[in-house]
């Protein structure tokens, strides 16, 4: 009987991005589950290479987040390797193997910033007295502040906003919590406010200018607002709560 090892000696496909190739990008994307996520960057047109410090694994699903890269600018050069179980890694550039033409590894320039010009420190609905009746209050009636959004990535890049209740409306001196209060009006639906992600805005970039996210919002059907009903009787005292805000890419 003849026995041989036969060796895997094929690097894996070159991984797939997401489209957002902005210098604080959250770099995502997917492979061969297992495989290990590195990179690298050139700020010189890819004169020289540096090793980033990032590192990721793929999951059972193929998916992987690298994470922001630090120090980018815009027309950096990066590359993204990904190095299967048997320690074969994609090439930097593209090769033959055994007849086989090996695929060079995913490799982009970074455009501009998709970034939060402004953000709200906090969104007031205000002092009100305890009443029976259903009520809606809206955060525009007390809120000053604005949430803008900058992009230089270029026109046609397309971005959104989403958020999510990290923290109940909760009351200072007990404890006790308003739960399923805080809602989102677009000017024709009221979307709860959860632990799950809504969306407030998607947006197709046509300029450099700042984008005021509530630049529409109003007392009536638009914006954020506090809808208390008749059904649920607070406690005189201070509420607060904790609204998580994210700004991402959207691919067009």
């Amino acid at each position: 009987m003849i026995t041989a090892n036969v060796l895997d000696k094929t690097p894996p496909q070159p991984v797939t991005l997401t489209r957002d190739f902005s210098s604080n990008a959250n770099i995502k994307g997917s492979s061969e589950p297992g495989a290990r996520i590195t990179g690298k960057v050139s700020h010189d047109g890819g004169k020289t290479w540096l090793t980033i410090s990032n590192q990721a694994t793929v999951d059972n699903s193929g998916n992987f987040v690298l994470g922001e890269i630090n120090g980018l600018q815009s027309g950096d050069w990066v590359q993204i390797f990904a190095t299967d179980m048997a320690g074969n890694t994609t090439p930097s550039q593209d090769a033959i193997l055994h007849d086989a033409n090996l695929r060079a590894a995913t490799k982009y320039q970074v455009t501009g910033n998709l970034e939060w010009a402004s953000q709200f420190s906090q969104i007031n609905f205000g002092t009100h007295p305890l009443t029976s009746s259903n009520v809606s209050y809206a955060a525009k009636e007390n809120t000053t502040e604005t949430m803008s959004v900058i992009d230089s990535r270029g026109q046609t890049a397309t971005w959104s906003i989403t958020a999510r209740i990290s923290k109940e409306m909760t009351l200072n001196q007990s404890g006790a919590i308003l739960r399923n209060v805080v809602f989102f009006k677009d000017g024709r639906r009221n979307h709860l406010l959860n632990s799950e992600d809504t969306i407030i805005q998607i947006h197709q970039t046509t300029s450099d200018d700042a984008v005021k996210v509530n630049a529409d919002w109003n007392d009536k059907n638009e914006g954020i607002f506090l809808n208390i009903p008749q059904t649920v009787f607070p406690s005189q005292g201070t509420y607060n709560g904790e609204i998580e805000w994210t700004l991402e890419d959207v691919p067009h």
